[in-house]
């Protein structure tokens, strides 16, 4: 049946259909039914990117677990999707409630009335999430200077420097680190300080290694295969979600005593007693959980998916630091034109110690006239940001691609949209699609900063409208 099915699908893949009006053409697979699920749990980005050099349209199709998934892979023919984007529903509670209750283990009961809250903006108002970000830039301010202390001894180390394992050399003026646990662990603690609560890092280091840990066996865990499966992700994720979770729930439980006004214990006593403790942020979930009346397990779970959603794009500052420090010039003219916009001042000695190196940022500045900095922002996004749009079509729905030709797909199928994907595209960002190259977006960058552009869509798509995420900015 195996080899059967394999010949089969092969051979359809291989056939030329003679109608202008086809079916995009499916992968060929083995396994009947499950077709190409379990090649996706292993490296699916991968998979995806080698299954479009071999389709020989710019639309292909994916079976899995009986259901076809059509995914476009053209900057072209995405924007096609997107003109007659109303023909696709935009119901993710499908995806939502895969979210909570196989990646974050909230207990089924409780997850459609989560659900609500899902649905709902993170922030009431953009006064709201602009002081979110003000937060989000002092704390960044404030951080910054100890992301590398140099102290040799661990106990007195930041715990980002003790998550990257830093190692002194015997001068103890040059250090060896894990720079992507390094700048993930990082910013995780700025992130979660400022906008939800300083106490949850501070008594549960730990937190953000996990948030890591669980990130990288997302597929498997979304997934909702057995634990038994040969995966290799797949024992780390579990028991990374485990932990995080016993780590979440005192925590949650203290944030519910102290918001009715009984004392949360001495470990985080300071969620009652400092009014800076908790933001308004976390108050307002706090709040939205008790309307609900979730359990302390459901809390654990739902403030899990939060952090994660918070933290995930942070890999991206990791890829964009290297290559600016690997790519010749690029750290110097980063330098250069930012240096009107950042301020370092190191404060009068106090009783013959010398204080802390303090930076003040001009964020505003640095958006609107370092086009460097701008370009290489871009360029990271486009070739490591993984977002995904996903629609299904409402109706039976054709694709008009052009030059007579057109693709059928039946009403209930999946349409995906890999960004990444179409921003690999060789006929838009070439030479070398997949080499980071921040020159390739300077002139549109330029004409937007001397207001003779709009905004660089042409080049990094943009996925604001059609992807769930929370945004602290939105360009203009």
């Amino acid at each position: 049946m195996i080899l059967g099915t394999r010949m089969k699908t092969s051979l359809d893949f291989s056939t030329i259909q003679g109608d202008k009006l086809r079916r995009p053409p499916i992968l060929p697979y083995s396994i009947p039914y499950v077709g190409h699920a379990i090649s996706l749990l292993w490296k699916p980005d991968e998979y995806i990117e080698s299954a479009k050099q071999i389709s020989p349209s710019n639309i292909f199709a994916l079976r899995v677990l009986g259901r076809q998934h059509n995914v476009v892979g053209s900057p072209a023919l995405v924007k096609k999707v997107f003109e007659e984007r109303e023909a696709f529903t935009k119901d993710w509670s499908p995806i939502q409630l895969r979210l909570l209750r196989k990646f974050v283990a909230m207990p089924s009961e409780e997850t459609d009335v989560y659900m609500d809250i899902l649905r709902e903006s993170l922030f009431d108002s953009d006064s709201q999430s602009q002081s979110a970000l003000r937060q989000l830039m002092a704390q960044l301010q404030s951080s910054l200077p100890d992301l590398l202390s140099f102290n040799p001894s661990p106990i007195d180390q930041e715990p980002w420097e003790r998550a990257s394992k830093l190692q002194l050399d015997e001068s103890h003026d040059t250090a060896t680190v894990d720079l992507l646990t390094l700048t993930q662990t990082f910013l995780t603690h700025v992130t979660i300080n400022s906008i939800l609560s300083p106490s949850l890092l501070g008594q549960n280091p730990d937190v953000a290694p996990l948030l890591s840990q669980l990130s990288a066996g997302f597929v498997a865990l979304f997934s909702g295969v057995t634990r038994t499966l040969p995966h290799p992700s797949l024992p780390k994720a579990h028991i990374a979600r485990l932990q995080l979770l016993q780590q979440l729930t005192p925590f949650c439980a203290a944030l519910r005593s102290a918001a009715a006004g009984m004392d949360p214990g001495p470990v985080f006593r300071d969620l009652l007693e400092d009014g800076d403790a908790v933001t308004p942020l976390l108050a307002d979930l706090q709040q939205r959980w008790a309307t609900l009346d979730l359990s302390l397990s459901g809390r654990a779970s739902a403030m899990a998916l939060l952090l994660w959603q918070l933290n995930a794009p942070h890999a991206l500052a990791f890829w964009l630091l290297v290559h600016a420090l690997a790519t010749p010039g690029v750290a110097d003219a980063l330098r250069a034109e930012s240096a009107p916009f950042v301020r370092a001042r190191r404060p009068p000695k106090m009783l013959g110690f010398a204080q802390p190196v303090t930076l003040r940022f001009d964020e505003r500045g640095l958006a609107a006239k370092c086009p460097v900095l701008r370009c290489c922002y871009l360029e990271t996004v486009r070739l490591y940001g993984r977002e995904w749009w996903s629609g299904r079509a409402a109706t039976d729905y054709v694709v008009v691609e052009g030059k007579g030709l057109s693709w059928f797909l039946k009403a209930g199928e999946w349409v995906h949209v890999p960004f990444w994907l179409a921003n690999k595209d060789e006929g838009l960002f070439h030479p070398d699609p997949s080499a980071w190259r921040w020159e390739r977006h300077i002139d549109y960058v330029k004409a937007v900063m001397c207001g003779e552009g709009t905004r660089v869509e042409d080049q990094v798509f943009d996925r604001s409208e059609f992807t769930p995420a929370i945004h602290f900015i939105t360009e203009s």
